[in-house]
């Protein structure tokens, strides 16, 4: 271990030749992969999270464009599809760990985006309630691996410090499919055939967009750098050394029962669980009533929808804007969170318990409850940086994103019918989630500084962000989980 430390600044003041080349390398490495590796991440695993976001917004959507009249849904068979996908998506999760990590993680997601898309443009030819609850059942189980491999892949080309912005990227587009679902939701309503339904065109056209945003990445999207075709050798190896400070091992597909005893007693992965949860509660509470709760303000379908636009730019802004911040080290996760919940706990109380009489009170609550959104970027973020080992990792992400499709899956359960179109009790709920996620991102915070004082005082300070001569070490690529990697493991918050 304490050889490893003397490596870190090996060679830094003396700038030899073979130096000047790695570093020239590894500048060029890394502008070819925001440039080519960036784009294809960020427009394939964008896509994706764009259209798996979407699709919650748009059984809502479709909601106030008819289709319970359609399909002549009574209420309890409306509840059973918005949480049919949720339950397929828990019980797939339950398998995914193991198939991520046998399986390429590339094909994997794009190969479920594709059947995704297929099934999200068949709902435009469902013909009653049985046909929609297959569909939604079969979305759940290609659904379950998005999040997970997306945040695998780019994990693997970016060094910690560096997966703040790309993550925010990622999980902006959350907020871009809810800006771009209300203009969607708009413009069909203004299509009218006699033929097809506004809303059957709807997942039709956006099953067909998820079917080529994934036929793309199939062909150019890389699981891990050795793997990506538009970098050299020279190139991937100099990739690999600016990542090595990530201590996060290599890809293996060898399983660790080590590693899954040290996930289950690890105290940050029942933290990050929890923290999801809540977060992701909040969400699938207000999300799939948000257009209903918009038009029990007093407006229109069509104008509910145009209202439902500043969610989605608020949560892009937000998002970019806090990612940002954590990148240039103005702020850290935790405080970055801190000021995104309190403004949406400010919005969920604007919301409850705003005057009656003030629509716009109401409806500018609703908009201000989405800056909560930084929450999943830095919750996948932290899980990524923060646990080591191929096994620990691939579990871990399963383990956050059962949290997530659980959360999900409870939040609509406090919307009661009877309280129709108020619901007070969605309300309450709503509040005091948000105040939760305000303490548990705190003692999140308060946890990994704590670890990491405790980890300096015993073995000396280490900088995370060095990469200087880790590449040649045997601990850097070995398979070990961040509890095996105490001496030159710390956690960032």
């Amino acid at each position: 271990m304490s050889s490893l430390r003397i490596q870190e600044k090996p060679e830094a003041e003396k700038p030899t030749v073979e130096t000047i080349e790695r570093t020239q390398t590894r500048t060029k490495t890394n502008a070819k992969v925001d440039d080519a590796y960036y784009f294809l991440t960020q427009y394939a695993s964008s896509g994706e999270d764009f259209v798996e976001f979407l699709d919650k917004s748009l059984l809502g959507y479709a909601m106030v464009m008819g289709l319970p009249e359609d399909l002549k849904l009574n209420g309890d068979q409306r509840n059973n599809c918005v949480s049919a996908v949720w339950w397929a998506y828990l019980a797939v999760l339950l398998l995914l760990g193991y198939i991520l990590n046998k399986v390429p993680t590339s094909p994997l997601l794009s190969g479920s985006m594709i059947i995704w898309g297929v099934i999200t443009a068949s709902i435009a030819g469902v013909k009653g309630y049985d046909g929609l609850l297959t569909c939604r059942i079969l979305l759940g189980c290609f659904n379950a691996c998005i999040n997970p491999a997306v945040s695998l892949i780019l994990s693997r080309f970016y060094r910690r410090d560096e997966q703040a912005l790309r993550f925010g990227y990622i999980h902006c587009t959350a907020g871009l499919a809810g800006a771009i679902g209300g203009l969607v939701s708009f413009g069909f309503q203004n299509v009218h055939t006699d033929s097809l339904a506004s809303w059957r065109i709807m997942f039709l056209t956006i099953g067909s967009f998820s079917i080529v945003v994934a036929s793309i990445a199939i062909f150019f999207l890389p699981s891990t750098p050795m793997s990506a075709k538009f970098l050299t050798i020279p190139e991937k190896r100099a990739l690999l050394h600016h990542i090595a400070s990530n201590a996060a091992g290599v890809s293996s597909s060898r399983f660790s029962p080590a590693h899954m005893l040290s996930l289950l007693k690890d105290p940050q992965m029942h933290m990050l669980a929890l923290f999801l949860f809540t977060y992701s509660a909040s969400v699938g509470l207000l999300s799939p009533y948000a257009a209903t709760l918009i038009k029990g303000l007093g407006y229109t379908s069509k104008q509910s929808a145009l209202l439902h636009i500043p969610n989605g730019v608020i949560s892009i802004f937000v998002t970019i804007t806090l990612s940002y911040a954590i990148r240039r080290h103005w702020l850290n996760r935790v405080c970055a969170c801190l000021i995104g919940f309190s403004g949406s706990l400010a919005g969920a109380c604007m919301l409850a318990y705003g005057p009656k009489h003030l629509a716009g009170l109401h409806l500018a609550g609703i908009w201000l409850t989405t800056t909560s959104a930084i929450c999943a970027s830095v919750s996948f973020q932290w899980t990524m940086a923060n646990i080591a080992g191929n096994t620990k990792r691939n579990y871990a992400v399963v383990v956050i994103s059962i949290a997530y499709g659980l959360g999900s899956l409870a939040g609509p359960y406090a919307a009661r019918r009877n309280e129709a179109p108020v619901y007070m009790t969605a309300k309450n709920t709503l509040v005091g989630l948000k105040a939760g996620l305000i303490l548990m991102v705190a003692l999140i915070g308060v946890y990994y500084f704590l670890v990491n004082k405790r980890r300096d005082r015993i073995y000396g300070e280490v900088d995370d962000d060095t990469t200087a001569g880790l590449e040649d070490s045997e601990e850097t690529w070995a398979d070990l989980t961040d509890q095996e990697r105490k001496p030159t493991f710390r956690y960032v918050y």
